[in-house]
């Protein structure tokens, strides 16, 4: 028998859009490169806001013209000062943006920082959904654990 999963709240992540950068269709399909312009992370346990300006999806849309591959890499600084890298992967459905279902991504962590090591063992779910005036999205995150 399969054992159970628990999903334990992690955070909120809450992406301002900034520049689109399309690269047009390559080798691997048509590149969009979603600039990051602000980043909210807000939770009792992890909670910060972005650090420097690196952060971004490479979405990447399939030969289909409709699956899209989310690649986000972040840096997070939280609110008592650890560092924190986050990427997360998934897919969703293009063509439905921004008015469509939520779409679904996984998640990881690295720090250095004692505080927080616990989240380089986390795997991590997200549960992302457009903003109606495609400013950004925003994801709820969990951990995901044995139940």
């Amino acid at each position: 028998a399969m054992g159970n999963v628990e999903l334990i709240p992690l955070c909120r992540v809450e992406v301002g859009f900034g520049e689109m950068i399309d690269t047009g269709t390559g080798p691997h399909g048509r590149r969009i490169i979603g600039e990051t312009a602000t980043l909210a992370v807000t939770g009792e346990r992890l909670a910060g806001e972005m650090a420097g300006k690196a952060a971004a999806d490479w979405l990447l849309v399939g030969a289909d013209g409709a699956t899209g591959t989310v690649d986000v890499r972040e840096a997070v600084r939280t609110h008592d000062g650890a560092l924190i890298y986050m990427r997360y992967q998934g897919r969703l459905d293009v063509s439905t943006i921004p008015s469509g279902p939520p779409f679904f991504v996984s998640g990881l962590f690295e720090t250095g920082d004692e505080r927080y090591v616990w989240l380089n063992h986390v795997v991590a779910v997200g549960r992302g959904v457009f903003r109606p005036d495609f400013s950004g999205l925003d994801y709820d995150f969990y951990e995901l654990a044995d139940a």
